[in-house]
């Protein structure tokens, strides 16, 4: 037998590239959750004044209220009444008490109720219910399927989504509410609701084989749902409308870029931690201490890192639309991410996953920072974009003879006559893009 050696190369992402490539993707809501996240693990991470008081108030009263489940009542005390039981919708009245006022409403068992109001205790300021109902049966004592039986009595009152798991859940749970059974709607919620949200229509279409068309619609009815329960009697800080990422504005003639929602200020080692540090004489204790400060001081920097990667792209993209969002009445100019990654000098998949999701708030409102890219074409006068290709061939076959329809290949002759260079196989992509039948199709229904 012959052993021969060879020496290979590979290459493998450390834990902290990996962590930055995931918070570059993150977006400002799943950004303080994961922080949240992380500081519950972490002794060393103080994340200060990073929520609002009133969310810091939630949090504390959240506390209390599940507390408040490990001691017996006082005889003759505050507790000895159950309307002077401590209710957790203190902290957040616009979601927790309009739960517990429909709670009053019902006819439960006194074990149930009590189950009720230990659930609406745990459901955040978005009207999302995440626990873990084995723990939460452990804590009440109580078997974990009535716990959940619970939860689904909770899930019946409104609004509609109310203490749904996610997003998705609330979004079909309000197609439920309004007996809108789509199937469709549902795959699409369920699947490929990032997929919809890039405005990848034809890969969605062909995933579930239904046409461009539908998928399209499909997206008209997911657009008047609510991602977020509280938002239905919540009209200030959380209502439908998505919470930007970017902020656009004008300031003295120029364009202003920031992050409202940047995270950075707001992190530092916990003087806590650094002082139990300074006392600590087992080793162990010292070394425990010494890789929770490291992971923060690495965490920090990532984040750091990943909003500032992300305020370079905004400010680049302000730069190439800057008509845009100085006039109202200014068209979009042909813009791809390849040129953001040529002004920034990052990779073209730094910056989507950097904009990927994103939201910014302009003189035009909150706009998805997908809306402001096209990609371009061949073009003998003009640069041009999709988007315009896609114009012309609406307007031609609006236009056209019914009962002798324009072809794909004769849609890419005129666009050629037109100073838009595309081939037949891309026009009969947009055409199906924009959700009208082929040629053949078209003067079958109008024979």
């Amino acid at each position: 037998m012959k052993i021969t050696g060879k020496t290979t190369t590979k290459q493998t992402l450390s834990p902290g590239v990996i962590q930055l490539t995931e918070l570059i993707q993150m977006n400002c809501h799943e950004l303080e959750q994961y922080l949240l996240e992380q500081a519950m693990e972490n002794p060393a991470i103080d994340i200060d004044s990073l929520y609002s008081s009133s969310v810091r108030a939630e949090l504390f009263e959240k506390v209390q209220w599940l507390n408040s489940f490990g001691r017996a009542p006082e005889p003759g005390g505050p507790d000895d009444e159950r309307a002077d039981a401590p209710e957790p919708a203190a902290a957040a009245p616009t979601v927790r008490s309009h739960l517990l006022q429909q709670l009053t409403l019902l006819d439960l068992e006194k074990g149930d109720e009590d189950i009720c109001r230990y659930l609406i205790g745990c459901v955040d300021g978005h009207g999302f219910l995440n626990e873990d109902w084995a723990a939460a049966a452990e804590r009440l004592g109580v078997p974990a399927g009535r716990v959940e039986d619970c939860a689904r009595l909770l899930r019946g009152l409104s609004p509609p989504g109310i203490c749904s798991a996610g997003v998705r859940e609330c979004l079909i749970a309000q197609l439920d509410e309004d007996e809108d059974g789509d199937g469709l709607i549902k795959s699409i919620i369920s699947g490929c609701l990032e997929e919809l949200s890039r405005g990848h229509y034809t890969a969605i279409a062909k995933e579930l084989s239904v046409p461009v068309s539908r998928v399209r619609r499909a997206e008209e009815r997911i657009k008047r749902l609510c991602p977020y329960p509280s938002a239905a009697f919540d009209g200030s800080a959380r209502n439908c409308s998505v919470v930007p990422d970017i902020c656009i504005e004008q300031c003295g003639g120029r364009l202003r870029v920031w992050l409202p929602h940047s995270c950075t200020p707001y992190l530092k080692i916990s003087s806590y931690c650094r002082e139990l540090r300074s006392s600590a004489g087992d080793p162990e204790v010292l070394r425990y201490l010494d890789e929770c400060i490291l992971s923060a001081s690495r965490l920090f920097a990532n984040v750091s890192r990943s909003e500032s990667t992300l305020l370079l792209c905004a400010e680049k993209v302000a730069e190439l639309q800057r008509e845009y969002f100085q006039f109202r009445s200014a068209p979009l100019v042909p813009m791809t991410l390849a040129d953001v990654a040529d002004e920034t000098g990052l990779s073209v998949s730094t910056v989507s996953r950097a904009l990927r999701g994103r939201y910014i708030q302009c003189i035009r409102g909150t706009v998805p920072a997908r809306a402001l890219f096209s990609r371009r074409l061949e073009s003998e006068e003009e640069l041009c974009s999709a988007d315009r290709a896609k114009l012309l061939i609406r307007d031609i076959v609006d236009t056209e003879d019914k009962r002798d329809p324009v072809s794909d290949a004769r849609l890419s002759e005129i666009l050629s006559g037109k100073g838009v260079r595309i081939s037949r196989r891309t026009a009969a992509k947009y055409r199906e893009e924009l959700g009208i039948p082929s040629s053949f199709v078209r003067r079958q229904e109008n024979g």
